[in-house]
């Protein structure tokens, strides 16, 4: 009986221990491991397109070919993304020669150049993981890279510490340029040249992507010019040009990215007829084609540099 006693009062403080234990526990809340970059394909969708504009921010003491604030020859790029397994492909939208290829009018979207080309590191889904056999999921909240096709993947991570294609369109880089990996992926305060993505939200609350600028350096090697008996040697040996450098130039250059609206009410406006006579405009020109007289001078657009002034416009309809 008093064997019986014993384990009645044992089973009773066992119970009570466990009763404690479920007290004191605490729920685990959920263990994010995802890393940050990330980037919504989606908000790179081929339907949509972009401004795509580089500017000079950084150039070193002794330089001789360029300036801060230095942009693309020929002003802004409008661009589609191109998203493949491994690259991400920025295509310009805009012929170089209006009419030059016959692809809008046979119904094809037209494919100009490519502008920028970045490594993509990794296709991803953030998910909870989940035990395998049994399908219940977890607490931890990771990136899945096996459980759906890259393509079907809802996210991406770009290297954008390098653009793949050599570009022209600033002036100094027809000296030879050798890109340098270099992007700063801390997005605290004071980074100066951190990336920057700005998002904005539709009706129903939805983000998307609006707005993102990445800033890379590039080494720009020593100016040249010809001299008669000698060939090419470097400028900083003449006179007047001893201190510009012998060696190679730190450039720093921002890329900024804007998805263009396809709302947008801004129309261009032509620099021509009286506008010519009385003001004196920067102008961004093309060269236009026709079939019967080639390219002309006489059928150059130019359209006047122009800010515009309106956030909001008024509809009248």
């Amino acid at each position: 009986m008093k064997l019986f006693r014993n384990v009645v009062q044992l089973s009773l403080l066992l119970l009570v221990a466990v009763a404690m234990s479920l007290g004191c526990a605490q729920k685990v809340g959920d263990i994010d491991r995802t890393q940050p970059n990330g980037i919504k394909k989606s908000d790179l969708s081929s339907d949509t397109e972009w401004y795509y504009q580089r500017t000079v921010v950084d150039v070193p003491a002794a330089d001789g070919f360029t300036f801060v604030g230095a942009t693309d020859f020929g002003g802004m790029t409008r661009i589609k993304w191109d998203i493949q397994e491994n690259f991400l492909f920025a295509r310009r939208q805009t012929e170089l020669i209006d009419g030059a290829d016959d692809k809008e009018e046979l119904g094809d979207d037209y494919e100009g150049e490519v502008v920028a080309v970045y490594w993509i590191l990794s296709h991803f889904d953030v998910q909870r993981q989940y035990n395998a056999a049994t399908g219940e999921p977890s607490n931890v909240i990771s990136e899945n890279m096996t459980d759906r096709p890259w393509y079907d993947r809802e996210y991406m991570r770009v290297d954008w510490s390098m653009n793949l294609v050599t570009n022209y369109n600033l002036d100094f880089e027809r000296a030879s340029i050798e890109p340098v990996p270099y992007y700063v992926q801390d997005l605290g305060d004071g980074q100066p040249h951190a990336p920057v993505f700005d998002y904005v939200e539709d009706a129903n609350g939805e983000s998307s992507l609006d707005y993102f600028d990445i800033t890379n350096k590039i080494h720009a090697r020593a100016g040249t010019i010809f001299y008669p008996g000698f060939g090419e040697i470097p400028l900083c040996w003449l006179q007047g040009f001893e201190f510009t450098e012998c060696g190679a130039g730190e450039y720093t250059i921002r890329n900024s990215f804007k998805r263009i609206d396809p709302d947008h009410q801004y129309v261009p406006m032509p620099y021509k007829g009286k506008a010519t006579e009385v003001f004196g405009f920067f102008t961004t020109d093309r060269m236009k084609y026709s079939g019967e007289e080639g390219i002309r001078e006489q059928n150059r657009e130019r359209y006047l540099n122009r800010y515009n002034l309106w956030k909001t416009w008024y509809d009248d309809d």
